[in-house]
């Protein structure tokens, strides 16, 4: 079985490459053989947070790692309604823990999505109820903020379609699906940037005195 790379550097699977650098430097002052000296060197442990770091530290082998290890949430056995529960219910908890403005996009959307896949599934065959169903697509919510925007509009509408029991949940997620993007669009902040300087740069104009 592979290490888990995340427990060694001690963050978050969601954790941002800054924290992931963060971890690094801050286990490396502790279990270093330089620092530690000859007599109380641990090179197993030290080498193990190096690989961590290196795996971790460059988009590619840190996507590939998160494939490879976390590829298939269920993969010994198909899950119960109960169990997707429990899983979606953690994924929430983890998400809400994440600070939304730094986090790894790549591991958060593809757990997302193998959870709606997976309630897809579950609601088609009957296996999940109504109930459960608005739970699962709540629960999705905060991921469904985190998105990358291009994604949100139809992972946004295969949440709605598990929400159809509960009609003020459906209309919650069909507002973000609509909003969403515009929100998260990098040019909407400085536009607006820019148009209240310009007002402020007219009114100032006309009100002080010559």
């Amino acid at each position: 079985m592979k290490k888990d790379h995340y427990t060694t550097l001690g963050i978050s699977i969601y954790a941002s490459s800054d924290e992931v650098r963060r971890a690094f430097r801050r286990l490396a002052q502790i279990h270093h053989p330089d620092k530690l000296g000859a007599e109380g060197s641990d090179n197993n442990r030290f080498s193990e947070i190096l690989t961590a770091y290196q795996v971790l530290s460059h988009p590619a082998s840190r996507k590939k790692y998160n494939r490879q290890v976390f590829g298939d949430l269920f993969k010994h056995e198909r899950p119960d309604a109960e169990e997707l529960l429990s899983k979606t219910k953690n994924f929430r908890d983890q998400v809400m823990q994440t600070d939304p403005f730094r986090y790894d996009e790549d591991a958060l959307s593809f757990h997302f999505y193998q959870l709606l896949q997976l309630a897809a599934e579950l609601r088609k065959s009957g296996e999940l109820s109504a109930h459960q169903s608005c739970l699962v697509a709540e629960w999705l919510v905060p991921g469904l903020q985190r998105l990358p925007t291009n994604k949100v509009k139809d992972s946004g509408m295969k949440l709605v379609e598990l929400a159809s029991d509960n009609p003020l949940l459906e209309r919650k997620i069909r507002h973000l699906v609509k909003w969403l993007p515009l929100w998260s669009n990098r040019k909407l902040p400085v536009a607006a940037a820019v148009l209240v300087t310009i007002l402020l740069v007219v009114i100032l104009f006309f009100w002080l005195p010559a």
